[in-house]
């Protein structure tokens, strides 16, 4: 090649790469960084009270504070006969401060003097929780007082001796419950939470069975007072026949063999069903001669325990 053909061969040769460079594919743009992902917080869920007003409980908290805590244990009815304490019976000891009329029935008493109400109860287990159901006067006095703290006797063998008992500082009594001591008191029921489950807990019935009609036979086991007025130790089966049913209220009337008395409160009460107790009442009250018992809810009751969750 002549010299001077070598420049605008150089010139062309230049050129051609120029254009394949400017004709070249480009590469996709880089994807920008995904936002970086900020997990929202939970929502708080509502306090306890709240929670279970919502279910139709009313929140009723010991004025003791602490924990609720298990203590192991080496551990009555007018008429009926002492029968095995079933393992889901349970007994209720509230202690409260004296009442203004129990100073005043005894003056010289301290001023953190205590007074205990005993009560019956049922021992379930629903959703893996453990509670005892009870009547809403069991946890609470007529005027509003709150206990100090409750007591759980779960299968008690005698007042003293327990499988296992419990000492716990909250409560839920119906939001429907109203005090008429004449007429009966409406809705009269109430959930005491345990720790942990002891075992031998009943199952809650799917449904409320059917509803106790005047006529039938109401079976009832309960450890009040016994004949002398004493409270008993041993656990009693015995039977009456209701009288009337309005809603949140079945009435009977005391039986030579079973009449209830003011510490059969709470205790469980229904049909015999093949041989097997079915809880669908729970003891109430009494007026001279009329005992009022409270329908339980199952439906309502699961509410709650769900709410406690």
């Amino acid at each position: 090649m002549k010299p001077r053909l070598l420049i605008p061969a150089a010139l062309a040769g230049v050129a051609v790469c120029a254009l394949a460079y400017a004709l070249r594919p480009l590469p996709e743009p880089a994807a920008p960084d995904p936002p970086p992902v900020v997990a929202s917080p939970a929502p708080e869920r509502p306090e306890l009270r709240h929670r279970l007003a919502d279910a139709g409980w009313r929140l009723i908290e010991a004025t003791e504070r602490g924990a609720d805590r298990r203590i192991m244990q080496a551990v009555a009815l007018i008429g009926g006969v002492p029968v095995e304490t079933p393992p889901w019976y349970a007994l209720v000891e509230a202690v409260f401060p004296a009442s203004a009329d129990t100073h005043g029935q005894h003056p010289g008493l301290p001023a953190d003097a205590e007074e205990t109400s005993n009560c019956g109860g049922a021992l379930y287990v629903e959703a893996g929780r453990a509670f005892v159901e009870t009547a809403a006067h069991c946890a609470i006095t007529r005027d509003g007082t709150r206990p100090k703290r409750s007591e759980i006797c779960v299968e008690p063998q005698s007042r003293s001796s327990c499988r296992v008992r419990y000492v716990v500082h909250r409560a839920a009594i119906d939001a429907g419950y109203e005090v008429d001591w004449a007429a009966g008191l409406r809705e009269d029921r109430a959930l005491v939470m345990l720790p942990d489950d002891p075992g031998g807990g009943a199952r809650l019935p799917q449904t409320l069975c059917v509803q106790m009609e005047p006529g039938e036979r109401v079976h009832v086991y309960a450890m009040g007072s016994d004949e002398t007025g004493r409270l008993a130790e041993a656990v009693k089966l015995c039977s009456q026949a209701v009288v009337d049913v309005r809603p949140g209220i079945v009435e009977t009337r005391a039986e030579p063999d079973c009449a209830i008395r003011g510490a059969d409160s709470g205790s469980p009460a229904g049909r015999i069903v093949g041989g097997e107790f079915v809880q669908t009442l729970t003891v109430s009250s009494t007026h001279g001669e009329r005992n009022f018992y409270a329908p339980i809810r199952p439906d309502k009751t699961r509410a709650g325990v769900a709410a406690w969750d």
